[in-house]
């Protein structure tokens, strides 16, 4: 059986920067489903994940995607080599995605010898914005 990749907290928002004393700042936080006013819509999101006991629970190097729709938008190798601690991030600060229809964002780790881990999964569909005047 594969081992289980370790994380914490997974965070979508529109923007992810990397703040003082290694800390990080997370915009506009999506804190539930994503909702969208119109379809199609370009939807700015970053990703923020935590992981635990990062330089004991993986090899050294593993890959994070982002899927939309099952569709792989975005597939990137992350190297976890320099983890001097215990407790590891994965920032991606901002990427933008056409969509037109609803639909599921997902964000997946994967490291050999572990298994698949769905870090984030977030519905996105078309509904009234908080705010939005009445029509």
């Amino acid at each position: 059986m594969a081992k289980k990749i370790q994380f914490g907290n997974a965070v979508l928002c529109e923007y992810v920067a990397q703040g003082a004393n290694n800390k990080h700042v997370l915009v506009n936080v999506f804190s539930g489903d994503v909702v969208v006013s119109k379809f199609p819509a370009d939807l700015q999101f970053g990703v923020y994940i935590e992981l635990h006991n990062a330089k004991n629970s993986l090899s050294n190097e593993g890959s994070v995607e982002i899927r939309v729709g099952g569709n792989t938008v975005v597939k990137g190798q992350i190297t976890l080599a320099a983890v001097n601690t215990s407790a590891g991030v994965i920032a991606i600060p901002s990427i933008v995605v056409h969509l037109e229809s609803d639909t599921t964002i997902e964000v997946i780790l994967l490291a050999t010898g572990y298994g698949r881990a769905v870090a984030l999964s977030k519905k996105v569909y078309l509904g009234k914005m908080p705010g939005e005047p009445p029509t």
